[in-house]
């Protein structure tokens, strides 16, 4: 899939790819879903004022054991961001994709934040769109020192005209600078692609694959 991402009038706010004033915080794409794509892709097709991508790696990070246990365990919920639902009610308001995301923001199911192999894991995350479940202090404890040390292994990479950035989503985590846009044709500017490995067989159809 493929999508265009530049700041749209109204969503200055807004934590989505058309947002502008408001910091966009570290994530992984759709982190709320279990199928998430492998790989997402930044194409730069404008970016006068060099406003960063901040990237991160969840493999260059040092946690305590306590967290590190803690983040993978299922206790915490992450939910479809607002883009998505509203993009789909806008787009495909008939296609089941928009009844799976109404049902996973409703009733969200626990999942870890590291997961796969302990001494490599992967992570998935989504910092606006994610919290722990119920009362839980230590959970809310472990996030923080993963977002910490997210913020302190960061890399700014300003994603130019005819720059590519591949990152993992598996493994990569990114976030983006605020800006101020001035809607005026001088506004940065993305293509965004997110790439699957593979998708025979996963059971999901391609009304199901609309992301943002």
């Amino acid at each position: 899939m493929v999508q265009d991402i530049f700041p749209i009038r109204g969503d200055e706010e807004r934590e989505s790819g058309h947002g502008s004033r408001a910091f966009l915080m570290f994530h992984t794409d759709d982190a709320f879903r279990p199928d998430s794509c492998d790989y997402l892709l930044l194409f730069g097709l404008r970016n006068h004022d060099r406003t960063p991508t901040y990237v991160a790696s969840v493999r260059d990070i040092t946690l305590c054991e306590a967290d590190r246990r803690i983040l993978t365990e299922d206790r915490f919920h992450i939910v479809p961001d607002d883009e998505h639902i509203r993009q789909l009610e806008l787009r495909a308001p008939h296609a089941p994709a928009l009844l799976r995301a109404v049902q996973m923001r409703d009733h969200p199911q626990p999942v870890p934040v590291l997961f796969g192999a302990p001494g490599a894991p992967f992570v998935r995350l989504d910092a606006p769109y994610m919290r722990c479940i119920g009362n839980d202090p230590d959970g809310e404890r472990a996030l923080a020192s993963l977002h910490a040390e997210l913020k302190r292994v960061r890399r700014p990479v300003a994603v130019t005209p005819g720059s590519l950035l591949v990152i993992d989503n598996h493994m990569g985590v990114h976030a983006r600078e605020s800006f101020m846009a001035r809607y005026d044709g001088t506004d940065r500017w993305l293509r965004k692609i997110i790439a699957d490995r593979d998708v025979a067989g996963d059971g999901i159809g391609a009304s199901e694959r609309i992301r943002l």
